[in-house]
């Protein structure tokens, strides 16, 4: 029997004229876990698509996907449908990036693992109810009677994920396909899937065909790394190698971009940075100057001062009558100075954004105060600051061009129906700003987030996840803001991408005087970033203080924030 299971030759894509992959080629042995990274676009997903033959029918595939698990080979390519749906989820399965999407909304967990059972093992009755059972159980679901009774949008990003590897693992493939599995979870949940992964792999001796945009934790995940781009793979090599003695400078660009927590430098280093110069590493040496900063801000004014901030949500339907509301927000309190930057980080439902939502007065339910500093005074004190919390109507409405939000998904924030022209003439028109300068206020606006003036007549569809993130973040700006708020607002991006929105936050902050609340769960995006850190759980503050101190190693941090940092991928 043959080493090697997946052997892929010369691989080639096409839609119409646009060539996707360009002469593709690797091995995939037995046991072993293979990383595909790159930036989107590269061609991962649809090396991994095509693998599975899952590509639409205007896709021409040319080539070699050689499946070596049998006595002979089996040549993938032009493979009857019927053939292929014998070897999917049997032979070969796949966990795809947004569970929720993937996962069928009107049927019941029990029923999308009892429909891949039936398929492919044959299995009825209790036989298959017992398997079902299993299949969670072997995934690490808790209470896994109840869990299979329930529907997809009654579970936790972490457990739908778990879900979508109980279903591909269910009928025992030789072969895993995860497409970007932990992309969109956070840190200790995504510490969680890549443990229950490498478990799985070593007690059923797995191969995996791992997709990520991360490359610290490819590393740490995988025994072998291919580097993709635009189509090609540009270096592959063990994990080892290709973290320490990177050979490309894309390679060295995707290894350098990513913050990390022992380091704190002037600004993060982009793949464009090693194309220009294969010694930016050396020549981006400035780091911040902690002392430097803490001394300017000393003598800036309190701008933003939260004091016992709750909130809650009521019971739906007809259990509102008995139970009592779900406290949400627990009595939250912290000051911000002007063009300071707070951190806010924690697990999902921690409260973030309950926070952030509560501080734009976008949370019916809020109660505390949430005091502003009078717009353009510098020597406001707390009793002469604007209450958020006690406005309501037109002076509500005149407050809110103070403070703006980006929002964690840009395309479903930005309306897909108009241009970026209108997006951005839209909170200039309804705040009588710029009179007849709106169209050169505009140029200014996307000017000060890089992106060309041929981007005012295209619609989000036409842009990338980091330029409609631009966009959405030249919107907030519109109004000149005092105060503006990113919620996960680089969670979903590349980390090439991720590098080049911080430098533009960071440097927006810096021109504009910008006061900062970023919300994450990423903390070395956070160390980055912010001066002040909240840590929060279950709703509550949990930790408080300077980025340096609450995030500095070997110090003794409460048990939330020390899963958080234990969590955050180093690398090799």
């Amino acid at each position: 029997m043959s080493e090697t299971l997946l052997q892929v030759r010369d691989l080639r894509l096409r839609y119409g004229q646009s060539e996707i992959l360009s002469g593709v080629s690797f091995d995939l042995k037995r046991g072993e876990a293979l990383g595909l990274v790159g930036e989107s676009g590269s061609g991962k997903t649809s090396t991994a698509l095509a693998v599975i033959q899952l590509l639409g029918p205007q896709a021409r595939l040319s080539g070699s996907i050689c499946y070596l698990a049998g006595e002979r080979p089996v040549e993938l390519i032009d493979r009857s449908e019927r053939e292929l749906r014998a070897l999917r989820g049997r032979e070969i399965g796949m966990v795809f990036q947004d569970a929720l999407a993937a996962l069928n909304p009107v049927r019941s967990i029990a029923s999308q693992l009892h429909e891949a059972l039936r398929v492919h093992q044959k299995l009825s009755g209790s036989n298959l109810r017992a398997a079902a059972l299993s299949a969670l159980q072997d995934v690490g679901i808790e209470a896994p009677e109840q869990i299979a009774l329930r529907y997809p949008h009654e579970l936790s990003g972490g457990q739908r994920q778990r879900i979508l590897i109980a279903i591909a693992l269910a009928c025992e493939p030789k072969l895993l396909i995860c497409d970007e599995p932990t992309s969109a979870l956070d840190v200790t949940v995504q510490k969680q899937v890549i443990a229950l992964l490498h478990s799985l792999r070593v007690k059923r001796q797995l191969s995996l065909l791992f997709i990520s945009h991360d490359l610290a934790l490819t590393a740490e995940f995988c025994d072998r790394i291919a580097v993709m781009r635009t189509g090609k793979i540009v270096e592959i090599d063990r994990s080892e190698a290709i973290w320490h003695r990177p050979q490309t400078p894309y390679t060295k660009g995707l290894l350098a971009c990513r913050p990390n927590l022992q380091t704190l430098p002037q600004r993060l280093l982009t793949v464009q940075d090693f194309e220009v110069d294969p010694n930016a590493a050396e020549a981006n040496s400035a780091q911040q100057d902690l002392a430097a900063r803490r001394a300017a801000l000393s003598h800036k004014a309190d701008f933003l001062c939260v004091q016992q901030l709750c909130a809650s949500y009521p019971a739906r339907g007809i259990a509102a009558l008995w139970s009592a509301p779900k406290l949400a927000l627990e009595a939250t309190n912290f000051t911000l100075k002007r063009g300071e930057c707070l951190g806010v980080v924690g697990e999902s439902g921690s409260g973030k954004t309950t926070l952030a939502r509560c501080l734009i007065r976008l949370h019916a339910s809020a109660t505390g105060r949430v005091l502003l500093g009078e717009a353009g005074d510098p020597a406001n004190a707390a009793d002469q600051a604007l209450d958020l919390m006690s406005l309501a109507g037109k002076p509500l409405r005149l407050a809110r061009k103070r403070f703006q939000m980006v929002f964690q998904d840009p395309y479903s924030s930005l309306n897909p129906a108009r241009t970026i022209a209108a997006t951005l003439l839209e909170p200039l028109a309804i705040h009588g700003l710029h009179g007849d300068r709106r169209e050169a206020r505009v140029h200014e606006l996307l000017d000060a987030v890089s992106l060309p003036i041929s981007a005012l007549d295209r619609y989000p569809a036409e842009f990338s996840g980091g330029q409609r993130q631009r966009i959405a973040i030249a919107r907030a700006l519109a109004v000149e803001p005092e105060l503006l708020i990113c919620d996960e607002s680089v969670s979903a991006l590349d980390v090439s991408v991720q590098a080049q929105i911080l430098n533009l936050l960071k440097n927006l902050q810096a021109r504009f005087g910008l006061t900062l609340i970023f919300i994450s769960h990423d903390l070395s995006v956070i160390r980055f970033l912010a001066d002040q850190v909240l840590v929060m759980a279950n709703g509550r503050v949990v930790e408080q203080g300077p980025a340096d101190q609450v995030l500095a190693p070997g110090v003794h941090h409460h048990a939330v924030t020390q899963a958080l940092l234990d969590a955050v991928p180093r690398g090799l």
